[in-house]
């Protein structure tokens, strides 16, 4: 098993690939190289707090996590101090219940742990939300998404084919964190925005899908390609009647966004669209599948992929461009978490 970040610090003028094959073989790291945590790094880090203070207990493997375990974390990964306090913040989100960390990290299915900064905070350090947000070139996304990936693995203890079983992984499992577009809102407001705070929230992302819709006239037109893309037949839920988790993740660009908004649709408008148009034929399914269905389902003649139009957490996001994303969450079963950023 993977030690614990603990009280883990190296000599000024370490060498980093030398660091970095250590901590690797030691199970702490990711196999890309770490910045190494040195007593002035570290301390930089806890910016006064208490190392000691416990911030969670974290599964897999049920350990009481410190704020030094998180702020060595953060060093490996290349964070700032200015980036800790969404770290701190994902990492209570992580531990709530709905989330059911123990089965988003022991799962042989493709789940990684995914976060979206809002608000205020997300600007204030620079957070990608633009061009290629998903995507690497903003340093606060590659660091707090790789912080926390590490986190996970180093202090909760979700070692890869010791205790996290995916049976191929994902790139997001290195770090996925972007953050909601301040330029484009959709009326009304994001709830952790609207008090004027940065929130972060988590989610256990079973990967990407593009959508693309250059030829749409009517925003409907954006939004029945969107609702077109969702259902994936392999990924059917029996017992739940759903295909995938029933909770997923759909990221607009601006330009979409300017466009529904213009139009004089909302949030709420947009999902319970999707809700209700992201079904398919139980035709669509493999034959297996289809004797798996629920007799509900079988007299409904169709199955879908979300829950409910509360259950689709919208995000606006991306450059420019007619391309959304959609990012189906672990089917499992594991909620979307929001916190808000404080500086404790």
């Amino acid at each position: 098993m993977p030690d614990r970040p603990g009280s883990l610090r190296e000599r000024d003028g370490a060498d980093v690939v030398e660091v970095s094959k250590r901590l690797h073989a030691a199970g702490m790291t990711d196999g890309l190289p770490v910045v190494p945590p040195t007593v002035e790094r570290v301390e930089a880090m806890l910016h006064a707090r208490d190392p000691k203070r416990v911030i969670e207990t974290l599964p897999p493997l049920f350990r009481e996590v410190t704020v030094e375990d998180v702020a060595i974390c953060a060093v490996l990964a290349g964070c700032g101090p200015e980036h800790m306090p969404a770290l701190l913040a994902a990492t209570r989100a992580v531990a709530a219940p709905e989330f059911n960390l123990l089965g988003v990290t022991t799962t042989t299915g493709t789940t990684a742990v995914g976060m979206v900064l809002h608000g205020p905070y997300a600007e204030a350090v620079g957070a990608g939300s633009g061009t290629n947000c998903l995507g690497p070139g903003n340093w606060s996304n590659a660091v707090l998404g790789r912080a926390l990936a590490l986190v996970l693995r180093a202090a909760a203890g979700a070692a890869p084919g010791i205790v996290d079983m995916s049976t191929m992984g994902q790139p997001a499992k290195y770090g996925f964190c972007f953050a909601e577009s301040s330029v484009a809102a959709l009326p009304p407001v994001p709830l952790p925005t609207a008090g004027g705070v940065g929130a972060v929230t988590v989610f256990a992302s079973s990967g990407t899908v593009e959508v693309v819709d250059s030829h749409s006239v009517d925003p409907l037109g954006l939004l029945e390609t969107l609702a077109s893309a969702m259902p994936t037949p392999g990924t059917l839920h029996a017992e739940r009647g759903r295909l995938g988790s029933g909770h997923p993740v759909v990221v607009i660009p601006p330009e979409w966004a300017q466009r529904l908004a213009g139009a004089g649709l909302s949030r709420m408008d947009i999902t319970s669209f999707l809700h209700r148009e992201s079904t398919i034929p139980i035709e669509r399914l493999a034959a297996a599948q289809r004797d798996a269905v629920t007799d509900d389902v079988r007299a409904c003649g169709r199955i879908g992929t979300v829950d409910s139009p509360d259950s689709i957490l919208l995000v606006v996001a991306g450059g420019i461009g007619t391309k959304a994303t959609y990012i189906p969450t672990w089917q499992g079963g594991s909620l979307p978490c929001t916190r808000t950023i404080t500086d404790d």
